[in-house]
């Protein structure tokens, strides 16, 4: 699928696969080797509320500032604000410009996150893996239960955006939250984290800050495993 010239929008909301579809792809503009008019640097929008049970989905901003996102901005206003339909692999790539992935999780059914985010995917939010690349901005809120995200590693060039929804969340950076447990000699179950692979500026927002009132979270940094600065 192909939005050719001008500032097009896409809504993906299929929970039910096509015979032996297998690919979904989806481009701002055109694909590469199509004929057409040269790249307008438009800004798209992708409203991706689910994914395909099966079928890997690939969304390409390409020029102009694109979003990517499941919150509910225009032109469609209709983002359901959940994972729960997301039943296969995704990827984001941004392209060029400045580009934006929104994406919460605060209306889920299906309880609490148990999340890994890297410089190239987030995972266990969802059933499929979301992998992502070319982004200027990366903001992920997860459910209103007590929600663990391990960050492990972030991308140059994209800048975080990281927050709960209520419950008691934990965000552990550097290291994974297993490894924050005390010891019974009162020493931290950590085997040595490291914050060289955090390569992207990280902003973690409390529950406040968006109106929903959460109990006690934890924030964890780990550099312990680095030899020195």
């Amino acid at each position: 699928i192909m939005g050719n010239g001008g500032a097009d929008g896409f809504r993906f909301n299929a929970t039910t696969n096509a015979a032996a579809l297998t690919t979904l792809e989806v481009y701002g503009h055109l694909a590469p080797g199509t004929a057409g008019p040269a790249e307008d640097n438009a800004g798209d929008v992708f409203e991706i509320n689910a994914t395909l049970d099966g079928v890997q989905t690939n969304a390409f901003g390409q020029g102009g500032d694109d979003l990517f996102h499941n919150i509910g901005f225009g032109p469609f206003f209709s983002g359901v604000r959940h994972f729960d339909d997301f039943a296969g692999n995704l990827s984001v790539d941004g392209g060029a410009d400045s580009d934006t992935f929104g994406f919460i999780d605060v209306s889920s059914v299906n309880g609490a996150d148990t999340a890994t985010l890297t410089n190239a995917s987030l995972t266990g939010a969802s059933v499929g893996t979301i992998a992502y690349s070319a982004l200027e901005t990366f903001f992920y809120e997860m459910t209103q239960n007590d929600d663990v995200l391990d960050v492990l590693s972030t991308q140059t060039g994209t800048s975080y955006l990281l927050t709960g929804d209520g419950g008691s969340d934990t965000i552990s950076i550097g290291n994974l939250t297993a490894n924050f447990s005390v010891n019974a000699n009162g020493s931290l179950a950590s085997n040595g984290g490291s914050l060289d692979a955090i390569l992207g500026p990280i902003t973690v927002m409390p529950d406040e800050a968006n109106g929903a009132n959460g109990d006690d979270d934890i924030l964890n940094i780990d550099d312990s495993g680095t030899a020195g600065l």
